[in-house]
């Protein structure tokens, strides 16, 4: 606990650069931050979904062989008997 509260002491005692705190708040009253982080995140969507598109085609490339398994499965689950009011 004595650790957590030395570290605590230290981490108030830093002043903080008065040079950073105006650069933000000059940031934060003139807006441009807002104009670079909405093509920011335009850019970041496109780039997404064009990574999942790509990805999904790679991955869709890998089943281009026709190996498949089919299995008609109307004699294996034949749920007629199991609705049937014959069973006992």
């Amino acid at each position: 606990m004595k650790q957590l509260e030395e570290y605590i002491a230290t981490q108030n005692s830093i002043e903080p650069s008065p040079y950073l705190i105006s650069k933000i708040m000059d940031r934060l009253e003139t807006g441009r931050y807002r104009q670079m982080s909405f093509l920011r995140q335009s850019i970041m969507v496109a780039a997404g979904i064009a990574a999942v598109i790509l990805f999904g085609i790679i991955i869709g490339s890998g089943f281009k062989s026709a190996n498949y398994l089919t299995i008609n499965d109307y004699h294996i689950e034949n749920f007629s008997i199991l609705t049937s009011d014959d069973i006992q």
